[in-house]
């Protein structure tokens, strides 16, 4: 909670607050990133668990008969929602 609601938004408050003083604001944007703090990194061991239900769900569906378009396929795997 201490990175999401103080930390992060400072930094990004401050680092707006830099880019306007030196005029930058209109042609550049600096945003705040801390993605690579291990407190904030998805456990890697829940995000394995999780693919693998997944996996086990399609296998499932798939069991009972029921074919699937490639577009509820990545839905139910939750592939239309992640960003890359």
């Amino acid at each position: 909670m201490v990175y999401t609601d103080t930390i992060i938004p400072e930094t990004q408050s401050m680092y707006n607050s830099l880019m306007k003083q030196l005029g930058l604001d209109k042609e550049y944007y600096l945003k705040a990133e801390f993605h690579h703090l291990p407190v904030l990194q998805v456990d890697e061991k829940d995000k394995a668990e999780v693919t693998k239900l997944k996996a086990e769900t399609l296998e499932k569906i798939a069991a009972l008969g029921v074919e699937l378009t490639p577009e509820e396929i990545r839905h139910v795997t939750g592939l239309d929602n992640e960003e890359y």
